[in-house]
């Protein structure tokens, strides 16, 4: 109960001495009070950031890259099918870029990565966990960066692959918090629904949109301060809104040959933008 009970209890019976000090001791060393009463951890100080996290650059002239799980799309009158989101993210910046792919592949990725870099710009660094697809997408760029014919094209924006160290998930923050942050949108936004390919990148890419918005520091209640600072800000120089629902004319998705009536039509809108 503390040293001044203790103290107390003993006296009853005998005369200690600097009973106080020694109760204090007693209780300090004593091992069932440390487990029960003692205090957490102290926090470690955060180490300082990598040097490329601080330099300023280009948006996305370093990049980190992962894949998302699988996730189910059907078509109309075909089984369900896989497919896979590539997240690509600036750790200066903390955007994002998505992309939707079929499958795991080498190839497959290597034709979003062209994707990227046209719509980017072409990274100089590339970080990337011990994947199989990205160690042999890594091999592949680097023979084709030693190629004759090439070399002299990539020699000014020639790209370094950098590996996390195996087995050190948490090297991999930069990009593993914004997968949490996808795939928790996702869960909310579709649920359980099953959608076509080109309406899940449809969805992917309003995501991407919606995530970089998403403010880097603190929202203050002042008046003056309306406009927070977001990564489409560092990107493209502003904060991007979303499209609107309520403009779309989704009438106008009857000339679709896909759809022959306007029921299936109706059906179909109330389908993929229903809540959860």
């Amino acid at each position: 109960m503390g040293v001044n009970a203790t103290v107390a209890s003993v006296r009853q019976e005998y005369w200690v001495p600097q009973l106080r000090q020694l109760s204090k001791s007693v209780i300090h060393h004593c091992v069932i009070c440390k487990k029960t009463q003692g205090r957490p951890y102290r926090v470690n100080i955060a180490p300082p950031l990598p040097e490329f996290r601080v330099q300023r650059k280009q948006p996305f002239s370093v990049t980190g890259v992962d894949y998302t799980g699988a996730l189910l799309t059907k078509e109309k009158h075909q089984n369900p099918k896989k497919a896979y989101i590539v997240l690509f993210t600036c750790p200066v910046t903390r955007g994002i870029h998505i992309e939707l792919v079929k499958d795991l592949s080498c190839d497959s990725f290597l034709m979003v990565f062209r994707k990227f870099c046209s719509r980017r710009g072409f990274p100089s660094l590339m970080l990337s966990d011990n994947a199989t697809t990205f160690v042999s997408t890594s091999v592949y760029l680097k023979n084709m960066a030693e190629s004759p014919l090439v070399q002299e094209h990539l020699n000014a924006i020639k790209c370094k692959w950098k590996f996390i160290p195996a087995r050190a998930p948490w090297f991999g923050a930069i990009w593993e918090r914004l997968i949490g942050l996808l795939k928790t949108c996702l869960k909310k936004v579709i649920g359980q629904a099953f959608l076509g390919f080109s309406e899940l990148s449809c969805i992917v890419t309003e995501l991407e949109a919606i995530i970089n918005d998403i403010p880097l520091s603190y929202t203050p209640g002042d008046l003056d301060q309306l406009d927070i600072l977001t990564p489409n800000h560092l990107i493209l120089g502003c904060k991007l809104r979303s499209f609107p629902r309520e403009v779309i004319d989704w009438k106008d998705a009857t000339n679709d040959p896909l759809y022959v009536e306007n029921k299936d039509v109706g059906k179909r809108f109330l389908y993929i933008t229903k809540k959860m």
